[in-house]
């Protein structure tokens, strides 16, 4: 009997264990690109975040499996894949980021004189002007000029004025008009009032110079004829002319975001947990984040095809006489070998460990008085996370019994018989399938166990009487039937 075909089906690989997250480093309080930066007279310091350490392969379980549907805006970092208790896989959540965070690094001027109040006026109500430039390196300066003009009375005295606030209101008024970009407000310190002008266009790096100087017409209660006002100083000295430059104002904007439409949310670095999960905020922009729950079993093999059975053999004759020297029937009939088993499912790859750096992190201090910007560096470093664990390959497939061999019958009438032996019957089960092989770590399953069953009818020697040949010969087939009922229960593993 031909053997049975071998199982030629490779099963797919287990899943992969999760990669661990990369390092990184945060400030401890704003960035500045990827420096950090501080406002004030110290460095910031920043932190190193290690990487993650792979996940294992899994070879049983589940696995949460979590993807953004635009990693332009949102990238998954890391989270716990043994665990299906997260939300996104019931229901999607939609992040939405509206800002990016960024720095902005923008001119400013402001007054240091102390002892203004808020209704006090300035150059004591006389007639002054706010003069300056806006100089952007490249282009020809913008030169402005606000002229705030005295109320007096038939004594040539102030009879209204301009207070800090009015002197903004009149100057924005006049910025917005011809279009210099600048923004001037009041502030106060609890004492003292200031005033302040600021460029206002997102990271304007202009420089912005400005003078107060009374104007030639100004009543004798105040300054006039071109000299600085004293109640409205910026700064300047007699070697400027009195006229002020403008120092640097930082300003850092955190990244903005929504989860599912909710209240807006802010964060200074862009990696954000949400709902236990890791995330790093790309760009501006809505995606979608959810998941998918995956059987973690790494399949096994198929088992093997079982042998075929062997062919039936049927005698029954009938002769006048029988004379041999030896064996008058030799009866043989063999089941078909088993097939090959098929191969277990190779184990998923473990993790990779997050990657590890050595890198300086530019620091930056931010000096308010005197404006004054001073690099320097911190050194980093983190050491790369252990990658998971490989996953033990399927167990291979079960080897199947041989087939059984085929049923013997057996009759002979015949009134004269002389034979060294009537008749040899051998009925042989096939060969027992072979196991397939696990696929881990060279490591393979157990081969199931071949084994040849087999029976061996009886031998019938010399008798001269018919009736008892046919009745040797039917106590033969019954012990050949319960043989081979004996041969098809039997199983190779």
């Amino acid at each position: 009997m031909a053997p049975s075909a071998e199982v030629a089906v490779v099963p797919p690989a287990g899943l992969n264990g999760q990669n661990g997250g990369n390092g990184y480093y945060t400030c401890s309080d704003m960035t500045w690109g990827s420096a950090c930066a501080r406002l004030g007279y110290s460095f910031p310091s920043a932190t190193v975040q290690a990487p993650g350490n792979g996940g294992a392969a899994p070879s049983s379980g589940t696995v949460t499996l979590l993807e953004s549907s635009d990693t332009g805006v949102a990238q998954i970092a890391d989270y716990d894949a043994s665990s299906s208790a997260y939300s996104f896989l019931s229901s999607a959540s939609t992040v939405v980021v509206t800002q990016e965070g960024y720095n902005s690094e923008t001119s400013v001027l402001a007054t240091v004189n102390t002892g203004v109040s808020a209704t006090d006026w300035v150059n004591g109500g006389a007639a002054f002007e706010l003069s300056g430039e806006i100089d952007n390196g490249s282009d020809p300066a913008t030169v402005f000029s606000v002229s705030f003009v005295e109320t007096v009375d038939g004594l040539n005295q102030p009879t209204d004025g301009w207070t800090l606030a009015e002197v903004a209101a009149e100057f924005n008024a006049q910025s917005t008009t011809n279009s210099w970009g600048l923004t001037a407000s009041v502030f106060d310190d609890g004492t003292d009032f200031y005033l302040k002008i600021i460029a206002s266009t997102e990271g304007d790096d202009r420089e912005v110079t400005v003078s107060v100087t009374g104007s030639a017409t100004a009543t004798a209660v105040g300054v006039g004829s071109g000299n600085p006002v004293t109640d409205l100083d910026f700064g300047g000295t007699l070697a400027t002319g009195y006229v002020a430059t403008s120092g640097t104002q930082i300003q850092s904007y955190p990244w903005l975001y929504t989860v599912d439409g909710g209240a807006p949310q802010s964060s200074e670095s862009p990696y954000i947990v949400i709902d236990g999960v890791s995330m790093k905020l790309v760009g501006a922009g809505s995606t979608d984040i959810g998941g998918t729950v995956e059987n973690g079993t790494v399949p096994g093999g198929t088992a093997g095809n079982a042998g075929l059975t062997g062919t039936d053999i049927t005698i029954a004759d009938a002769w006048a006489s029988v004379t041999l020297g030896g064996t008058a029937y030799t009866l043989t009939t063999t089941g078909g070998a088993a097939g090959q088993a098929g191969i277990g499912g190779t184990g998923g790859r473990g993790g990779a460990g997050g990657e590890g750096y050595t890198d300086t992190a530019p620091v930056i201090m931010f000096m308010p008085f005197p404006p004054l910007t001073i690099p320097n560096t911190q050194l980093l470093s983190a050491q790369a996370g252990i990658g998971g664990t490989g996953a033990i390959g399927g167990v291979g497939g079960t080897g199947a019994a041989g087939g059984t061999g085929g049923a013997i019958g057996f009759t002979l009438a015949t009134p004269l018989l002389n034979a060294g032996q009537i008749v040899d019957a051998t009925s042989i089960g096939g060969l027992g399938g072979q196991g397939g092989r696990g696929a881990a770590a060279d490591r393979a399953a157990t081969a199931a166990t071949a084994w040849r069953p087999w029976s061996r009818a009886a031998c019938f020697r010399r008798s001269r009487s018919p009736r008892a040949i046919s009745a040797a010969s039917a106590a033969w087939a019954e012990r050949a039937a319960s043989a081979a009922q004996a041969v098809r229960a039997a199983r190779s593993t």
